[in-house]
């Protein structure tokens, strides 16, 4: 059920509409929860929230939220530091870093092939068997993970077709991660860019914080007939997001992605937790040429580089257009971050996202808990509050 609430929080002057818009929201597109952020130039501007975390728990300025596939651009963003640093290829072969990787003819997938979801791993056949969004529990397991992405065969040549690597792509990541630092991608993450930025997001969140993480409201629409068509366990779009056999989506987003098992594992492809102004504070780095209140990160020259479209192409198995730079999605046809098409970040299953657009300074992120099934268009809430900061700018 939607909340009527005001929202609380910060709005720089001549921002004003952005709040308008933002409780909107709760009072015509059924928002329940939510939080929003935005910089402009490395600088905050909007900083709101408002509606309830849970029953009976009001949104706060420390609640903390699962933004699914929001994960994927921040996994890029740890790939791009190790890039900037000179410790990752992005060119060489994954199995340089993992030489376990290379088998079943998986030799040749490089690091780019897996950001750009071109790599022929979407699928791990058989994966029911020991993962699935019916057990989360094991996605706490990152070694028969592991193992599970070695023994995997290729779908396709490298390269030579794109189809969205739902889950597959934070593991693969993660793992080469793992092999050049020492470190998860989480704890890489916590270290070497949460921790120096003031941070609130965790991929493989800790049981202490746990009492700030809001609940997932599902879209009643994710266990139709309709949705099971694409999402089921014995078809593609099912296989690449691990679905099980014993539940539709919407009861997994209840009983797995609500699970404080999901919440510590490390799934960096879909489970990243956060605060909308940590996720902007990140983008502000990238919309801002590396660098926010004297942090810097990143060169303009990294930047412009991984926003640079690498594959403009429809997705084989659903269809959709997708057009993707080094592990950000930029706007296409069915889903647009601001009128531009050089905006770069990554949305998230039922509405979440996060993007900058360096053209403008602009960062810009949405992290509710009600989540939304908008087939072939924005999400409304997301498309009403990046008019108003469009606009505002």
């Amino acid at each position: 059920m939607a909340t009527t609430s005001t929202s609380h929080g910060t709005v720089a002057a001549g921002f004003e509409p952005v709040r308008d818009a933002f409780e909107e929201n709760f009072r015509s597109r059924n928002d329940v929860g939510a939080a929003f952020s935005a910089y402009v130039n490395g600088t905050k501007v909007v900083d709101i929230w408002g509606g309830d975390a849970a029953p009976g728990r009001p949104w706060d300025d420390q609640t903390i939220v699962l933004a699914f596939s929001v994960a994927k651009g921040i996994t890029a963003f740890v790939m791009q530091l190790l890039a900037e640093r000179g410790q990752l290829d992005v060119g060489s072969s994954v199995a340089d870093y993992w030489p376990e990787f290379g088998q079943n003819g998986k030799e040749d997938v490089t690091v780019e092939h897996v950001l750009t979801h071109t790599a022929g791993v979407p699928i791990v056949p058989d994966y029911w068997d020991w993962i699935s969004l019916d057990r989360p529990e094991a996605y706490l397991d990152l070694a028969r993970i592991r193992q599970g992405l070695e023994e995997a065969p290729l779908q396709w040549e490298p390269g030579t077709e794109f189809a969205y690597h739902s889950t597959t792509y934070g593991w693969i990541l993660g793992e080469v991660v793992r092999r050049i630092t020492g470190l998860t991608l989480g704890e890489y993450l916590q270290t070497e860019i949460a921790r120096p930025l003031g941070l609130d997001m965790w991929i493989g969140t800790p049981e202490s914080v746990h009492d700030r993480v809001a609940t997932l409201i599902p879209d009643p629409a994710y266990d139709s007939d309709e949705f099971y068509e694409h999402l089921a366990p014995d078809l593609p779009g099912g296989q690449t997001a691990f679905m099980g056999r014993e539940r539709r989506f919407g009861e997994a987003v209840l009983h797995a992605y609500n699970d404080p098992r999901m919440w510590r594992a490390e799934h960096p492809a879909g489970n990243g937790i956060m605060d909308a102004r940590s996720l902007a504070r990140l983008y502000a780095v990238l919309a801002n040429g590396g660098e926010v209140d004297g942090i810097k990160l990143l060169s303009p020259e990294t930047i412009e580089d991984w926003r640079t479209i690498r594959v403009d192409q429809n997705d084989l198995y659903d269809g959709r257009d997708f057009r993707i730079a080094l592990g950000y999605i930029s706007s296409s046809s069915w889903y647009r971050m601001g009128p531009g098409l050089r905006t770069f970040g990554d949305p998230g299953m039922g509405g979440a996202v996060g993007y900058a657009d360096p053209d403008t300074g602009l960062a810009f992120a949405f992290t509710p808990n009600r989540m939304v099934f908008s087939p072939g268009e924005t999400d409304p809430r997301v498309h009403a509050l990046s008019e108003a900061v469009y606009t505002c700018l």
